[in-house]
């Protein structure tokens, strides 16, 4: 029997409510010349039974059963059984786009590509509705981005646009083989040392802006459902990657593990308030914090800037520097902006306030202002352009480990409220 073009392989586990419609979004597919791979971990649902059902009327389709090891290691059995020269993955509780893998596979075979990267949409699991159409980061990519290669050592920062997941790409099976590629063992986050193992290993990558792949979101019995329960997993996740770049030029290497600890804080900013977790989830990221802020010293780039500091960034990272900086150090922070921020007005975080102003018109209340970028740091060469554009002389990207030491210490303050 020719061996298939594609292997999609999907790790099932306790997937019932919503197995049929991803294997049905699977077998639809326009492109035919596949295999279906599905890796019971274990299910103590009905599951296994919709598996053999299906299997009994796939000739497309093998269903493997293991006894349950976590969807890391239901991936790797799938990899074992599959004959595809490409692999897919796919989540139970997701659903594909008719066209997603003729989508995919067209890209991979027309640039001879090692790994395809494509945007997707977010569905309410409850609603059913369309929650957040694409992926966020991929609108600070041009066009020209889209649709040719990339090489990860020469273009890190392109490639830090998409996500982690596996389930958005189509990936060379023989890059997996040469270089022993697999899915680590965790509980969870499972996925993101085989995000970046490839991308370091691979010679050709390309992003597609195709929404191929619909993600339910707001499911608790998901593999992101079960994170806060085993939110360790984080940073046994970052030791493995920190392995994985022991080799890679340090501008790399800083990359992708500050990209890590970005992760870990937006989650821990989204778990910190539960009322059975959220104790331990602050406990664990302040001791890993204070752990990694041993191990850097960056605080001069803020701590020495002469002058007034004007803040970009009103997010995630705007709301962890912002009080550090006015409450905990001696800098001279006159106000902040983001991109929204078109009026004067005021923004307010827990007891305090600043200034914002658009950054054209900072231009005019502080032209000899300092900007902080305080901001992902995909979206830094953007942001310093702009503030350029608008004549500041001065743009200083923020340092993570500064975001480290600032967000370690509003646990800090987290934990003896907690007490």
């Amino acid at each position: 029997m020719a061996s298939p073009k594609v292997s999609v392989i999907l790790p099932v586990y306790n997937a019932e409510k919503y197995l049929c419609q991803c294997l049905d979004s699977i077998i639809g597919q326009s492109f035919a010349d596949i295999e279906i791979i599905c890796v019971d971990d274990g299910s103590t649902d009905s599951s296994r039974d919709i598996l053999r059902q299906y299997e009994a009327r796939e000739p497309r389709l093998l269903a493997v059963y293991q006894q349950n090891q976590g969807a890391g290691a239901a991936r790797n059995n799938g990899i074992e059984h599959a004959r595809g020269e490409y692999l897919c993955f796919m989540d139970a509780d997701d659903y594909m786009a008719p066209d997603a893998v003729m989508t995919l596979h067209t890209c991979a075979v027309q640039l001879d590509a090692d790994v395809v990267k494509c945007d997707y949409c977010c569905v309410d699991t409850v609603s059913g509705e369309i929650v957040e159409d694409g992926f966020p980061a991929l609108a600070y990519l041009t066009k020209d981005d889209f649709g040719r290669v990339i090489h990860f050592h020469k273009e890190p920062e392109k490639l830090q646009c998409t996500a982690v997941v596996p389930w958005n790409g189509m990936y060379r099976k023989e890059l997996l083989e040469k270089y022993g590629i697999r899915f680590n063992h965790l509980r969870c986050v499972n996925d993101r040392s085989f995000y970046f193992d490839v991308l370091i290993h691979a010679e050709r990558a390309v992003i597609s802006d195709a929404r191929l792949v619909y993600h339910r979101v707001n499911n608790v019995q998901s593999l992101v459902g079960q994170r806060i329960k085993h939110f360790e997993c984080h940073f046994e996740s970052y030791r493995i990657i920190e392995k994985l770049c022991r080799e890679l030029p340090e501008n790399l290497k800083k990359i992708i593990l500050d990209r890590q600890i970005a992760d870990m804080i937006r989650w821990c900013e989204q778990f910190k308030h539960d009322a059975m977790y959220g104790t331990s989830v602050v406990r664990q990221m302040r001791d890993f914090l204070a752990e990694i802020c041993e191990q850097t010293n960056d605080e001069e780039n803020v701590l020495g800037v002469d002058g007034p500091i004007i803040v970009y960034g009103l997010g995630q990272i705007g709301k962890i520097i912002i009080p550090y900086l006015k409450e905990k150090t001696d800098c001279d922070l006159i106000g902040g902006c983001s991109s929204n921020t078109t009026d004067d007005g005021v923004w307010r975080y827990g007891t305090g306030e600043i200034t914002i102003r658009s950054i054209e018109s900072w231009k005019k209340h502080a032209p000899d202002a300092v900007v902080l970028i305080a901001t992902q740091e995909v979206y830094h060469r953007e942001i310093a352009e702009r503030c350029r554009t608008a004549s500041f002389g001065k743009v200083l990207p923020l340092s993570q480990s500064v975001t480290n030491r600032a967000y370690m210490l509003m646990l800090e303050e987290a934990l003896a409220a907690f007490r």
